[in-house]
């Protein structure tokens, strides 16, 4: 999400119009006795914070490097998803203990109150889900928020349709049902944020590249021996690092600046890589010259 004027006015709108169904269905929520409804509020009220804390992080993020923070806020990206994803797994949770003490008999539920808010809800998330689609892939920060209005979308679906089974069966276990249906999406979204989050604050290897694949790449080179001491990682999702020891080909009258002019164009053709450092070395330089695995 661009922190610009233009991006900074689309994220505006988005946090305003889900307060807005924020404090709507919470109010439905209660006033109607809807479990589902007050789910689907909780769930907005994530949201909202979740675009909140998004958009500062995104700020963040884009700080210079600087003498204290080498890589500038780089990671700040990946924090506010990593946060907003446990968040939301303790409100689904939550949710779900609610929903089993609803499993006895309770109060009736005012079908005059929930429907109108649910569709009020549905409206106003469809709207936010359509405002947000085009920044929807440009980071992890960024997925996380536009997931979590996906899926109320969905959920405020689930409480229009159990309200209607509510009226046509006078069965009120569907709120529970529609409200375990919300608890579970919500689980389902944040766990694979959260996961992703987490493989990339502990360093992991990007997806689809792995440190044997480089070293294959790099041996192909004529003058290189030995790749090791291999480190590739991410600070967020859009920025690639690499380190790692090249060996040259001792018999050979090797250029050093040659070989990684190579190498380097290699790694940005074959992998996308830009952000590299590589030590060339001759043989007996540097004693672990083996990486586990390769």
């Amino acid at each position: 999400m661009s922190v610009d004027s233009h991006g900074g006015e689309r994220l505006g709108v988005v946090i305003g119009m889900n307060i807005a169904i924020t404090l709507s269905q919470f109010v439905g929520g209660y006033l109607s006795g809807s479990l589902s409804l007050m789910s689907d509020a909780s769930h907005n009220l994530t949201d909202v914070l979740s675009l909140i804390v998004g958009y500062l992080g995104k700020k963040f993020s884009m700080r210079k490097p600087s003498q204290k923070y080498t890589f500038g806020g780089g990671r700040a990206e990946v924090m506010t998803a990593v946060i907003n994803s446990v968040s939301l797994i303790i409100l689904a949770l939550l949710i779900f203990f609610e929903g089993f003490s609803r499993l006895v008999p309770s109060e009736p539920i005012s079908l005059a109150i929930m429907l109108p808010v649910g569709f009020v809800g549905l409206f106003g998330n469809v709207l936010s889900v359509v405002v947000l689609h085009a920044e929807r892939d440009e980071n992890l920060n960024m997925k996380a928020a536009y997931l979590h209005l996906f899926y109320d979308t969905l959920s405020s679906v689930f409480v229009i349709i159990s309200a209607i089974l509510i009226y046509f069966t006078g069965l009120q276990v569907f709120d529970t049902v529609a409200s375990f249906i919300i608890g579970s999406m919500m689980l389902w979204s944040s766990y694979k944020i959260l996961k992703k989050g987490v493989h990339i604050l502990m360093m992991g290897a990007p997806e689809g590249i792995l440190p044997e694949d480089i070293a294959a790449e790099l041996r192909s080179i004529e003058e290189i021996e030995d790749v090791h001491n291999i480190h590739i990682w991410s600070i967020n999702t859009n920025e690639t690092f690499l380190s790692l020891h090249l060996t040259l080909e001792g018999e050979m009258n090797c250029e050093p600046d040659v070989v990684l002019r190579k190498a380097r164009r290699l790694l940005r053709e074959k992998f996308g890589i830009t952000s590299l450092t590589i030590q060339i070395e001759n043989d007996g330089v540097c004693e672990d010259t083996e990486l586990v695995g390769l």
